[in-house]
């Protein structure tokens, strides 16, 4: 129902349904994933932190839930815990190109060449196997 909410723009009424859900189920990842992608679209991240953070205390093995919350730390201005976070994730999925990317970048960014460079190289190397399966 939150999210049914949040798309007709009752913000509020949605709120309230997260909140609501949160009290009954409080580990329904699925209730609180959904809840995180709404905050994510929003301007005020520090608020969607505390929910990242739920969602990875009922599931911490999913890399995905550490690259949102490296979003929202990242938007809220915390590049290096963005960076931890981001790391965390391709620690877990270590095929994520997307996340390596996004780490590739936020290296240079930051003056870390090492590790940017590191997270180059695996790229290319990616990038690389995966020509060779498209040829075959």
């Amino acid at each position: 129902m939150a999210v049914v909410f949040a798309m007709v723009g009752q913000e509020e009424v949605a709120n309230a349904c997260w909140i609501r859900h949160r009290v009954l189920q409080p580990t329904n990842e699925a209730a609180i994933r959904s809840e995180a992608m709404f905050r994510l679209s929003k301007p005020d991240h520090l608020a969607g932190l505390p929910i990242a953070a739920e969602l990875l205390k009922v599931n911490p093995h999913y890399a995905q839930y550490h690259w949102l919350n490296s979003q929202f730390l990242q938007q809220s201005g915390q590049s290096e815990e963005a960076i931890r976070a981001a790391e965390n994730a391709v620690n877990l999925d270590p095929t994520d190109i997307s996340i390596r990317e996004w780490l590739r970048d936020m290296y240079a960014k930051t003056g870390k060449s090492i590790e940017s460079k590191r997270h180059r190289e695996v790229l290319d190397r990616m990038n690389q196997t995966n020509s060779t399966l498209e040829r075959k």
